[in-house]
């Protein structure tokens, strides 16, 4: 299968619990390595003869998981980005009091976001907070990945709610980052300080 999609943190592991999605029917290389040695073959994956899904079915089903499992991955880095910022700001000590309490605005606001999109208090196990935007993804993302029948009009409906969300938070963070803490860096290049330097998307996904 492959391998779950990079998540957000939240108070569960970065691979929270994401299931793997199955690979599709076709040809692949197997590699093994024992010490120095690498041996490698062949292995052909079939879809079950018996299964009531059709191509289709299956082809709509993995172009659904596809968009859940690049959204998760997606969001995982808004949430890199708002634990860098506020790791940032948190670690610089500001002389003047107005520029401190614009910190201190920006933190709040970067705090509330992540609550919006990751649980970060609780127990998710025990249901002890309420299930954010990651959670109710990976619920979708599971089902659908689980399913053994094409995707339902509830699925794609339940996506767009998810992706008008992500959109928001996405538009929430650039707005912080454009109105609030464009003063911060002005502040760190005015005092010569070391300025906030984040991983490209497609860093983040290799870490």
């Amino acid at each position: 299968s492959i391998d779950a999609p990079i998540a957000p943190k939240g108070q569960i592991s970065r691979k929270g619990i994401f299931m793997g999605s199955q690979l599709p029917a076709g040809d692949y290389k197997v590699v093994m390595k024992k010490g120095k040695e690498t041996y490698e073959s062949s292995v052909k994956l079939i879809y079950d003869p018996n299964s009531p899904m059709t191509m289709e079915d299956r082809k709509l089903k993995n172009e659904l998981v596809k968009k859940l499992y690049d959204l998760t991955q997606e969001l995982a880095y808004i949430d890199y980005e708002i634990d860098e910022t506020k790791k940032f700001i948190s670690n610089i000590d500001f002389a003047d009091t107005k520029t401190s309490k614009t910190a201190e605005t920006i933190i709040n606001e970067l705090t509330e976001l992540k609550k919006s999109i990751v649980v970060t208090t609780g127990d998710f196990y025990v249901q002890a907070a309420d299930p954010e935007l990651k959670e109710r993804i990976c619920i979708l993302y599971n089902l659908v990945a689980g399913n053994t029948s094409k995707p339902s009009n509830t699925h794609y409906a339940n996506l767009e709610v998810h992706k008008k969300e992500f959109d928001l938070a996405k538009e929430k963070l650039a707005s912080i980052k454009k109105k609030q803490f464009s003063k911060i860096e002005k502040y760190v290049e005015k005092n010569s300080l070391t300025p906030l330097t984040l991983k490209s998307f497609e860093e983040f996904l290799k870490q």
